[in-house]
């Protein structure tokens, strides 16, 4: 079996007879709740959890491939913005997320007080912020607030700051 990951929730599976056989299913019998079966165990192996599944399965007589895409609410993009009043206390949020799975983070400095705002899956993100908000404020992120802090606040990180951070 090989296993391709398309992005973060899709995966290309490529199954001989043999692999198929270890799945309980033969090249002519697969089915599209088989085809799920198999997509469901690669997709857990992977650390995602399949929820509503698209599949696309072709099989021959040698093999099948299972094109499969798990849609989840987890999964969709969200954010999170938390305030500090010193770099410190953003330093300290940040070695803890270590593990927690990777975010697009920015990092300002408006109004006497540093900002921090995450990108990601949500799923990710919910992980992220139960261990952020032990040293900041969570605040509700909006278009208003990002534009504040993008006209009159200053940039310290974009992308990395909690990678920055956890150096300081």
């Amino acid at each position: 079996m090989t296993v391709h990951s398309i992005g973060p929730n899709s995966v290309a599976v490529f199954l001989e007879q043999d692999d198929l056989a270890k799945f309980g299913y033969d090249p002519a019998e697969l089915t599209e709740d088989a085809a799920r079966c198999v997509a469901c165990a690669v997709l857990s192996d992977m650390g995602v959890e399949p929820g509503q599944l698209i599949i696309e399965a072709f099989s021959g007589k040698n093999g099948a491939i299972v094109f499969a895409e798990a849609k989840r609410e987890a999964c969709l993009p969200g954010n999170e913005t938390f305030v500090f009043t010193t770099l410190r206390q953003a330093a300290d949020a940040a070695r803890h997320t270590v593990g927690a799975g990777t975010v697009n983070a920015r990092l300002h400095f408006c109004d006497g007080r540093y900002y921090i705002t995450m990108r990601g899956q949500r799923r990710v993100l919910a992980r992220q912020a139960t261990r952020v908000c032990e040293f900041g404020k969570q605040i509700k992120t909006s278009p208003w607030l990002e534009a504040h802090l993008a006209e009159h606040g200053d940039l310290l990180a974009d992308g990395d700051a909690l990678e920055k951070l956890r150096l300081v």
